[in-house]
């Protein structure tokens, strides 16, 4: 993350999903998930069949 910030580059990883078997066995929940990804890879955006649920998210986190 750290060399694509540094060229000027975006990330956007794909494609979060909430359906059973989707999230990740590191993750607790697809809030979690999220938070793993924007909170501490520092991803800049992701790509998800849920956009709802990503928004709702950051909305709270911003409080």
């Amino acid at each position: 993350m750290e060399n694509a910030h540094q060229a000027g580059m975006k990330v956007h990883p794909y494609t979060f999903r909430i359906d059973e078997g989707h999230v990740p066995g590191y993750a607790k929940d697809f809030e979690d998930f999220l938070n793993i990804f924007f909170y501490k890879a520092d991803v800049d955006g992701v790509f998800t069949d849920f956009p709802d649920r990503a928004v709702n998210f950051l909305k709270e986190k911003k409080g």
